[in-house]
């Protein structure tokens, strides 16, 4: 059973002022865990063979081994492996980053105060992201060929999921098993050729299978 809270967090940044930051910031909220830092993603690599890691935060741009680069050794060794990616960059730089796969989110750093909100939404559900990051994918989603037509419970399902709600609390709401969910979330990624759920919202929103928040 996974705990209610991530214990080890893996901080990696090549200014030492940043993770001891993140970490002081993080232990306001979570007060058990252990913090491991690294200052570029070689070094993170090797921490993440001697530690048991449950979220893994990282600046994208550092010395000998960017986030990037970590990033793509990381998917293959750990790839359920929970990822949030810091960066001061802006636009579709950030995008290519999702496209990754299996990424919890990209979070700008002047929006670190949020952090420890996103740590627990990409711990419960296995994602976050914003109305913005939204917007942002939707710019790179391809527009289908031919106009997808989802039944009145997908609809509700890509509304629910758009909503951050997990497969579990999902499946309350439709009277549905968790398992069943889980498997119609992963016949919607197929039918609308998405890789993940964040590329589903954004594919939703910008094809209107949704209507967007206001």
């Amino acid at each position: 059973m996974k705990p209610s809270q991530p214990k080890n967090f893996l901080l990696v940044d090549d200014h030492l002022v940043v993770t001891k930051g993140l970490a002081a910031l993080l232990k306001l909220d979570f007060l058990q865990a252990n913090f491991y830092t690294a200052a570029n993603g070689k070094e993170a690599l090797e921490e993440l063979a001697l530690h048991s890691i449950d979220i893994l935060i990282l600046d994208v741009s550092m010395p000998v081994m960017d986030g990037y680069e970590a990033i793509v050794i990381i998917r293959k060794n750990y790839p359920d492996l929970k990822i949030i990616i810091l960066t001061q960059f802006e636009g579709e730089y950030l995008i290519r980053y999702f496209l990754l796969g299996n990424l919890g989110a990209v979070l700008l750093k002047k929006n670190t105060e949020n952090l420890s909100h996103v740590v627990r939404q990409v711990w419960e559900i296995g994602y976050y992201a914003s109305g913005d990051l939204i917007k942002k994918l939707e710019k790179i989603l391809p527009t289908p060929e031919h106009k997808i037509t989802l039944s009145p419970q997908n609809r509700i399902l890509v509304k629910l999921i758009s909503e951050g709600k997990s497969s579990k609390v999902i499946a309350e709401i439709m009277h549905l098993t968790e398992n069943t969910v889980n498997s119609y979330r992963q016949l919607l990624l197929k039918q609308t050729g998405c890789k993940n759920t964040d590329e589903l919202v954004a594919f939703a929103f910008k094809n209107a299978l949704v209507a967007e928040s206001t």
